[in-house]
Formats: C-alpha cells, sequence, structure tokens
C-alpha cells in the first residue's frame, strides 16, 4: 500500500477523456494520477473558480482580438509599402519580416500562456 496515499480509490474515465488526462501529464512531465490530484483538490478548494474561469475567457478573448488586429495591421502595412514606389524590395522584405517575427513571438507566448494556466479553457 502506497504510504503517502493511503485512502486509495478507483475512478472510472471515458476513453476521450482519459486521452486528455494522459496528454496533459505527459505535456507537464507528470503521472496521470498527480493531474488528477491537483484537478480534485483545484475543484474542490476553490470556490472563487467560476469567477477565475470568467476572468481568464475574457483575458483570453482580449488576447485573441489584439492577436486578430496585429495580423490585420500586419496585412495592411504590407500592402500599403507595396504601393509605394519609394521603398525597395529588400527594405519592404526586412519589415515585413520584422513583423512577422514579432507576430509569431505573441502568438508563442499566448500559446505558452494558455498551456501554462491551470484551468484549461474549452
Amino acid at each position: 500500500m502506497d504510504k503517502k496515499y493511503p485512502g486509495g480509490c478507483t475512478i472510472r474515465f471515458d476513453e476521450e477523456l482519459r486521452a486528455r488526462l494522459e496528454q496533459r501529464a505527459e505535456e507537464e512531465g507528470r503521472y496521470t494520477s498527480d493531474v488528477v490530484r491537483r484537478a480534485v483538490r483545484l475543484y474542490l478548494g476553490n470556490e472563487d473558480l467560476p469567477k477565475v474561469e470568467k476572468a481568464l475567457r475574457e483575458l483570453r478573448d482580449t488576447i485573441n482580438t489584439q492577436m486578430w488586429r496585429c495580423g490585420g495591421n500586419l496585412n495592411q502595412i504590407s500592402m500599403r509599402w507595396t504601393r509605394r514606389s519609394e521603398l525597395d524590395e529588400d527594405q519592404l522584405r526586412k519589415v515585413h519580416s520584422e513583423l512577422q517575427a514579432a507576430f509569431g513571438v505573441l502568438c508563442k507566448a499566448w500559446e505558452a500562456t494558455r498551456r501554462d494556466l491551470s484551468i484549461r479553457l474549452p
């Protein structure tokens, strides 16, 4: 018997939920049982969970909107610059690459933040 968790029990999950738990555990480098325990502790120990979920959804929506605007602006800038004859192609490529890189950093930062959240959003 495990001394750390003497009150063990069996929990059954459908295939989809089990796959999601195993994937999450793999992403975090943990055992599936650790992910389940953490989820239960979070659920039982946090009465403000609906408020937290709402705030995180609002944050997600704000970031998504900003990413959409950044991408739209990138396209508008690129279009306008290609219409101007004063800019040479090398300069245009350089600025466009810098903007794409900045947008890529924003996308990667959002993905990392989303993965790091304790609460998964739908």
